[in-house]
């Protein structure tokens, strides 16, 4: 009964491990999910083997099937996977396209040189507001999108930086800073509202469940194959299986840009970060 119940518990230790692992880790690799996939389709051919004689009828169908179904099926994965591909570029994009504006706004603001003190007062509150938005993005841009009360933080530091500019232009006339000034700040507002309205786009529901229920569909028939070499039958069914599998971890990981094994790249807006905290040290 001990050496029972020890087995019993490391066996339930390690379902736990593997629970662990499966959900912090195995679902952000989609190639681990494809070859995973691989592998169980092993087994899963192993024991259809048994049917081949009763699908000795039917083979040519199956062969058949397999060969014109897989033309608009090859055609609808790769639309799919281009269209989730493209968003994600957007998405990605957009965020650098804000983080430039923010940093071209920080440089035309840097540029305001001047020994009153209400006027550097102003300069230093536009600084310090472009700093505390950049920090709100790198700390929030996961959610942003989706929670109004953030969303409606970082609104609140752009009023407020537009307040503070309108200050700055009302208090001193600067030429062509004005106009830059003005420039900067309705690029960053319109770059935000693309930033945040593209990251709430996503594959429709009905596009996803025609692409997991084809590809099914696809995968079955390969199994009723019938291969004078088990070997063959193995490479060829595990290789295809681990192929669509690995395709629809790919699109439903490009799908949310925001977690999985691609997500946005901060590197612009670290850099932001950097330049303000070495403008606040001087």
């Amino acid at each position: 009964m001990t050496g029972a119940r020890k087995f019993l518990t490391a066996w339930i230790m390690l379902k736990q491990q593997i629970h662990k692992i499966m959900l912090h880790h195995f679902w952000d690799k989609p190639l681990i999910i494809g070859l995973s996939g691989a592998l169980l389709s092993i087994l899963v051919y192993y024991g259809s083997m048994v049917l081949h004689d009763d699908l000795g009828r039917d083979m040519e169908v199956i062969q058949n099937f397999i060969e014109w179904f897989g033309v608009p099926y090859g055609l609808l994965i790769a639309l799919v996977l281009v269209n989730v591909w493209a968003q994600y570029d957007i998405v990605d994009r957009e965020f650098d396209r804000e983080a430039d504006a923010f940093a071209m706004m920080f440089h035309t603001v840097f540029l305001i040189q001047t020994a009153d003190k209400k006027l550097l007062k102003y300069k230093n509150e536009v600084m310090e507001m472009i700093g505390e938005y950049v920090k709100h993005v790198l700390s929030t841009h996961k959610v942003e999108h989706n929670n109004p009360d953030v969303k409606k933080k970082g609104d609140n530091y752009l009023l407020k930086i537009r307040d503070t500019i309108g200050e700055i232009i009302n208090f001193e006339k600067h030429g062509f800073l004005e106009s830059e000034l003005l420039g900067k700040l309705f690029e960053v507002m319109d770059v935000r509202g693309d930033r945040i309205s593209h990251s709430l786009q996503r594959m429709p529901k009905t596009v996803w469940f025609l692409s997991l229920l084809s590809s099914i569909i696809w995968l079955i028939p390969f199994y009723g194959l019938h291969f004078e070499n088990t070997w063959v039958g193995f490479v060829l069914i595990s290789g295809v299986t681990f192929i669509v599998v690995s395709f629809l971890a790919i699109i439903r990981d490009l799908d949310d840009p925001f977690s999985g094994t691609w997500g946005i790249c901060l590197d612009s807006w670290e850099e932001l970060e950097n330049l303000y905290d070495e403008y606040i040290q001087n």
